[in-house]
């Protein structure tokens, strides 16, 4: 990897930017050397991928799009993506037409992304249009779609100056408080908004680790969050941060210009923050705020036929055709591998910012287990009717498209309910009516038994279950505590 120094001259902010994340060849460890992967968005919604080991490749990459006009936002994920991903990509050091790297490309939870987010006046003014109700006419959601463009036309997304200001006061008091629990950070502009940002020990990419960063984001987003600034809660390791040195064009200009983001401060403790300090934030979340995480792979599917049990492509193509069919849908469209970009997102009318295909999509991983996933706030962070802070998920997409469950009947083979002895088997207790925080794995179910911020033991959700191919996947939920190791392995994901 060569120094950074050697040719980033003529963009200073973003020299800088790739000079503290990821500059750094001497790493320890090789399969954590920063391979960064980069993610372009032009106006017209074309997404550019890459994965990058040299510096200047990345430099000159983003300095040619971040000069376009036509492009729209520019972001790397913080986390550093695996040796093995980089050297099977097909291109390197270069961006190209694809979505990019996945949760099973990042070598580990290097950094922690705080993403303070500025109110704007678009936002609080579609904050006071009524709530549009479940089962709107289509009619309805045209109405609603035109009166925020109007809105949008009139305020434009970018925050103004004094709106910037307001935020920055509240990114200012968080950084004091990790300040005062021991944990040093940085600090920048995405734009519109704020990052504070911390070092990790290098957390292993597992379910402990995203419910632990969970846990803080969500403390400090409930403890922070107020009517001029709101603390996104970004917990996925594949995340992506704005490309610091680079013109946020995201959104509609009114009146007020894009601003240019930049990394302002560093800490002069560059050190690993100790998991202890994390787990002690994580412990000051009240017992009355819910926290769950779904863990499952993200590869796709291999073209050939899955076995039987398992969803195939062509049936979600029907699956979907019938929802366009019968009006849920407006469109759909393949997108790549086995993802597919649907029209409207059930939680449509709570996004703050401009749709494309590709910010919400349904997908089958590959094991053949369908998915939904919309890049919006309101679908990464979604409170349910039980008050629990989860991704929108494709049961709950399925509860929109097809409550009734039969516009189209995915060919499932129903199990019963575990039995007593079989959760006997597999080390779990179920504990029915308890409230707790519940956690949707692909992992030995002990995993989190021994972590030290968990001090109540694992607990995950256990109650009828249905087969797909060789996994197990969860409908409905019953708690249940891990008692003992079983040494059996058992997948979950909800459906």
């Amino acid at each position: 990897m060569k120094n950074v120094n050697e040719d980033l001259k003529s963009n200073p902010a973003l020299k800088n930017y790739i000079k503290y994340f990821y500059n750094n060849p001497n790493h320890p460890n090789p399969d954590t050397q920063p391979c960064i992967s980069l993610r372009i968005q032009l106006r017209d919604c074309t997404i550019l991928s890459g994965i990058y080991r040299d510096v200047v490749k990345l430099y000159n990459t983003i300095r040619i799009y971040d000069e376009s006009e036509d492009t729209q936002n520019i972001w790397c994920a913080l986390n550093p993506v695996k040796l093995s991903s980089y050297t099977s990509a097909k291109t390197k050091n270069f961006a190209e037409l694809g979505k990019g790297v996945g949760k099973d490309d990042i070598a580990c939870y290097r950094w922690l992304g705080i993403d303070v987010d500025t109110v704007t006046r678009l936002k609080r003014e579609k904050d006071k249009l009524p709530p549009l109700a479940k089962g709107a006419t289509e009619e309805q959601k045209a109405l609603r779609k035109a009166e925020e463009s109007r809105l949008r036309a009139r305020h434009g997304d970018v925050a103004t100056s004094d709106e910037r200001e307001a935020s920055k006061e509240v990114a200012t008091r968080v950084r004091s408080f990790l300040t005062q629990q021991g944990i040093p950070s940085a600090f920048a502009s995405s734009g519109n908004g704020w990052y504070v940002i911390v070092r990790l020990p290098d957390l292993p990419v597992t379910p402990e680790s995203q419910l632990l960063i969970k846990r803080v984001l969500t403390y400090l987003s409930h403890t922070f969050s107020n009517d001029v600034a709101k603390l996104d809660i970004l917990d996925n390791p594949d995340r992506l941060f704005r490309t610091l040195g680079t013109i946020n064009r995201k959104g509609t200009q009114a009146n007020t210009a894009y601003w240019r983001s930049e990394l302002l401060e560093t800490p002069s403790d560059t050190s690993p923050v100790p998991v202890e300090k994390l787990a002690r934030i994580a412990a000051m979340l009240p017992d009355d705020i819910k926290v769950s995480v779904s863990f499952t792979s993200d590869k796709p599917i291999a073209d050939s036929s899955p076995s039987q049990g398992k969803i195939t492509r062509a049936m979600m193509e029907q699956a979907l055709e019938a929802y366009k069919e019968t009006g849920t849908l407006t469109t759909w469209q393949r997108l790549e591998g086995n993802k597919w970009g649907i029209d409207p997102c059930p939680q449509e009318h709570l996004h703050s910012t401009p749709n494309s295909p590709t910010t919400r999509t349904v997908y089958l991983d590959e094991n053949g287990l369908p998915g939904y996933n919309c890049l919006h706030d309101s679908c990464q962070n979604y409170e349910d009717v039980d008050g629990n802070i989860r991704h929108y998920s494709w049961t709950d997409f399925r509860d929109y498209a097809d409550p009734a469950r039969n516009i189209y009947k995915f060919p499932l083979v129903d199990v019963s309910p575990l039995t007593k002895g079989e959760l006997d088997k597999l080390g779990v207790e179920v504990l029915p009516n308890v409230e707790s925080e519940s956690i949707e794995v692909e992992s030995e179910f002990t995993s989190a038994s021994n972590s030290p911020w968990c001090k109540s033991g694992f607990v995950c959700a256990l109650s009828h279950s249905f087969e797909v191919g060789s996994k197990v996947a969860f409908e409905s939920w019953a708690w249940g505590r891990v008692k003992r190791s079983s040494g059996r392995r058992r997948s979950g994901s909800r459906t």
